[in-house]
Formats: structure tokens, sequence, C-alpha cells
């Protein structure tokens, strides 16, 4: 006996569902918000204490804040795709919904998701660190532009390994190399923000030209 399928309905509406899908899951059990919050806070935490006392550039920081918010978005993204396997819901995603959808709709999560953990972690790394960011407008839509790219970065890393045994570390090496330029463009806008020596909005173009 044949199972209809329908596949390659509206794109819209589809992708609506699919967030929606996500989104309410993720707001019951809120397991990945909480420990990437979690992990983001005390990483923060504890990079202000094994620096405390050192004199440390501007650089240093930001790469500190942006490597934080990079593990714990990884966790949140790879997250998404393992809950599926775990549930039993990857294959009906499969049969029901086209690729596109599915792809798309995981990053647009993973991006609402990660915005409050990275908010968290930018509130407690401007805390632990005394940092004192001379343009809040510009470092606002730096972080935005930033979690965009990570995010994007970050999905086709994460699907691939939610298939292995390795799960969210191997979600983690795999996504390094395709995260790493975003990095080093935030590394150096962040950097600017701090020391108030400008920053090119060429920069935030790049970043969400590349999460897209």
């Amino acid at each position: 006996m044949n199972c209809p399928v329908r596949k390659g309905g509206s794109l819209l509406r589809d992708i609506l569902l699919l967030i929606k899908k996500d989104l309410t899951v993720e707001a019951r059990a809120r397991y990945a918000m909480t420990a990437a919050v979690s992990f983001a806070l005390c990483a923060v935490f504890m990079e202000s204490v094994s620096l405390g006392g050192v004199q440390s550039s501007s650089k240093m920081h930001s790469a500190i804040l942006w490597l934080t918010i990079f593990f714990a978005t990884i966790q949140i993204v790879s997250h998404i795709f393992i809950r599926e396997g775990e549930e039993g819901t990857e294959m009906i995603l499969r049969v029901r919904f086209l690729p596109r959808d599915i792809f798309v709709s995981k990053f647009i999560c993973s991006l609402v998701l990660v915005i409050p953990v990275a908010a968290s972690a930018a509130v407690g790394y401007l805390f632990f660190f005394s940092v004192t960011v001379k343009s809040p407008a510009v470092f606002s839509l730096l972080m935005l532009s930033g979690l965009c790219a990570i995010a994007g970065a970050s999905t086709l890393p994460a699907m691939l390994a939610s298939r292995a045994r390795g799960k969210g570390s191997l979600a983690a090496l795999l996504a390094i190399p395709s995260v790493l330029p975003a990095l080093i463009v935030l590394v150096r806008g962040t950097s600017n923000t701090i020391s108030l020596t400008g920053v090119a909005f060429s920069d935030v173009i790049f970043l969400t030209a590349y999460g897209l």
C-alpha cells in the first residue's frame, strides 16, 4: 500500500511550519538553550578569571568573545539536527518536505535561538572584562551579522555530523574551516568597535552575505 507523499508545496508555508515546530519543541524542552547560555557565561567568567590582572589587547578580548559564541552556537545548531534523529522524526521530514525547506528552516531556527545566547555572552563579556564599547550601535549590528554568518556556516556541518556517531563534537570540527573566515572578520571588527578605530560596513555586508 502506497503512502501519499506531498513534496514541494509552498516554500514560505513549509518553512514557517518547520520553524514553528522547532521553536515549539525547543521552548518546551529548553535544554539546548539552558546548556548553551550556561556554557557561554561560565566560559567568559573563567576566561576573565584566568586573565585577571593581565593587560590584554582588544583583539584578544574579541577573539575570546567570538570563540565562546561559536562553540555555544554549534551546540544549539547540532542539537537541532541530532534531536530529529533521536526522536525518530528525521525520516518524516525527508518524506514530507524538500531538503531546501528543511535547510532554510533549520538555519533560521538556529539564528533565532542563538541570539539570546550571544546576547548573554556579550553582556557577560562586557561585565567580567570591564570592556567599554565605544560604538554600541555598530557593535550590535556586527553581532547580528556575525551570528548570521556563524549560524549559516555551521548548519551544513551540523547536518552532516548528525549522520555520524561523533554528533556535536564532530560538528564543531567540521564547522571550524567554514566559520574561520567569518571569525577573522568578526575579531577585527569587534576590536575596532572597542578601540574606536572605525568599522568598515563592508565587513557587515560580507558577514551577512557569508551566512546567507
